[in-house]
């Protein structure tokens, strides 16, 4: 379990991913992928579960 800095939320990183020493997130230089972190308030999950969708993501491609 590893704590990105200044997350109170620890995960595995995913395959190949470290912690970034830049921001609360994962990263994978070598492949320039990042998994960030954030914490949002409860009512912005509606926007965001609709923003997240797939049809949505598909749209943004």
């Amino acid at each position: 379990m590893l704590y990105p800095s200044g997350s109170r939320v620890g995960l595995a990183p995913p395959l190949g991913m470290t912690v970034s020493r830049n921001s609360s997130s994962f990263e994978n230089r070598e492949n320039g992928a990042t998994a960030v972190i954030a914490v949002q308030q409860a009512a912005a999950f509606p926007d965001i579960e609709k923003s997240a969708s797939p049809e949505s993501l598909k749209n943004k491609a």
